[in-house]
């Protein structure tokens, strides 16, 4: 829990100089990873209310960071796909994201950090299955 902690506020204080927030990069993140996906859905991935995601997709889509289409046989609903300047803007995120990464495993060798690797996914799977 410390090191979620301390990775979530290195994360935060990182994404400020890109005026994004760790909740709107996580929100580029599933649209880049599932293009057409609507905010409901995007609401449900995050955790966070349907009210909520609205103005965050809002917000991103006047940011010219994602732009909303209609689903074909979905009625009213519309899918969110990433622009070019999101795709560029959640690469900056991710390269914000790999240096904290780095630095948090500087002092790790290679079999360290497979090891913590192995170890990370060993536990996903757990607290997974147990879904």
């Amino acid at each position: 829990m410390q090191l979620q902690h301390l990775v979530r506020v290195e994360l935060r204080d990182a994404l400020t100089d890109l005026d994004l927030t760790p909740v709107q990069s996580t929100v580029l993140h599933l649209i880049a990873a599932t293009p057409g996906i609507s905010s409901a859905e995007l609401a449900r991935h995050t955790h966070v209310t349907p009210q909520t995601m609205h103005k965050i997709v809002t917000e991103l889509g006047r940011r010219d960071l994602l732009e909303l289409r209609p689903r074909p046989g979905h009625g009213r609903i519309r899918g969110a796909t990433l622009t070019e300047a999101g795709r560029e803007l959640l690469e900056e995120a991710d390269v914000v994201a790999e240096a904290i990464e780095d630095r948090m495993v500087a002092d790790l060798d290679d079999r360290q950090r497979r090891q913590l690797t192995d170890l990370l996914q060993r536990c996903v799977t757990a607290i997974g299955e147990a879904r």
